[in-house]
């Protein structure tokens, strides 16, 4: 299985930051996380769910990172959880192209956003003891 894991890592990695080996490669989000999604599937991995649902939020898609932002959380990835706890704390809206904030997306849940800041704790993070 980690034979087959490898090359779409790479794949992944070079669609990601534009370097692939010793030649470059047109950035590409969507295909970053079309190989994701495929290493997902083989081993689940909580930096990989933080990562795709990092992407997801830059492109508005606030459902699915959400699902794979729950994902990793499960999996005890702190940055998922930090970012799960700051929605929480903060809510999650929707801007406009002018930077005017819109719809409320994620209500602000003090409960929730402490949950996921306990988690953190238990884990011995510092942020999510502060």
């Amino acid at each position: 299985m980690m034979d087959s894991i490898r090359p779409m890592a790479v794949r992944r990695y070079g669609y990601e930051t534009g370097s692939y080996g010793n030649s470059t490669v047109q950035i590409n989000n969507d295909r970053a996380i079309e190989y994701y999604n495929k290493l997902l599937e083989m081993e689940p991995d909580g930096e990989i769910y933080f990562k795709v649902a990092r992407d997801l939020l830059a492109k508005n898609n606030f459902s699915k990172a959400l699902t794979y932002l729950e994902k990793a959380a499960a999996l005890k990835d702190a940055p998922a959880l930090l970012k799960l706890g700051s929605i929480y704390e903060e809510g999650l809206y929707r801007y406009d192209a002018f930077g005017n904030r819109g719809d409320t997306v994620i209500e602000i849940d003090l409960n929730k956003a402490k949950q996921y800041y306990e988690i953190l704790a238990e884990m011995d993070d510092e942020q999510g003891k502060a």
